[in-house]
């Protein structure tokens, strides 16, 4: 069984979103059959930590970066310089980017080159944020959707099929 560590980046003005989006998203990752995906984030910080210091080495062990896209995020000048690879002082490590609220991606956004990445924001033909899902059926079916992209990037099953 493949032990798959996420780094969960998101910005501290989406909390309550961050909240929404993860309570559908851990019992889904924790049936994915074949894997056992576990997540980290800086909530998980004790008092009395170095913080800078635990962040680095999260992003050091993680596999992944699950990076909740908004304009909090994109603004944030320590996600930019401490979560965002290729940026900063970031290791490089692979990005799983959500749209979690609209950002426009016309290139009048900066991105920190996020944009030459996929971004996901829906498996519908109409793009949509999470934040943009009117009904919890319309967040589960993104949630759903997220999680099939995500164990399909970490299987390997990307390309001709």
């Amino acid at each position: 069984m493949a032990k798959i560590k996420l780094f969960l980046s998101w910005a501290h003005d989406d909390a309550d979103l961050k909240e929404e989006f993860c309570k559908l998203l851990k019992p889904r990752l924790s049936i994915a059959k074949n894997h056992t995906i576990t997540w980290w984030e800086d909530s998980l910080i004790l008092p009395g930590d170095r913080w800078a210091n635990e962040i680095q080495a999260q992003l050091v062990e993680s596999d992944y970066i699950l990076q909740l896209i908004s304009p909090s995020f994109l603004a944030s000048t320590f996600i930019t310089n401490n979560e965002i690879p290729g940026v900063g002082n970031t290791p490089y490590k692979r990005i799983l980017p959500v749209m979690l609220v609209d950002v426009p991606l016309n290139q009048s956004t900066e991105f920190h080159q996020l944009d030459d990445y996929q971004i996901y924001y829906g498996i519908d033909s109409r793009p949509c944020s999470f934040v943009s899902c009117e009904t919890l059926y319309q967040k589960i079916k993104f949630v759903d959707g997220f999680v099939e992209q995500l164990l399909t990037r970490i299987s390997g099953m990307t390309g001709y099929h």
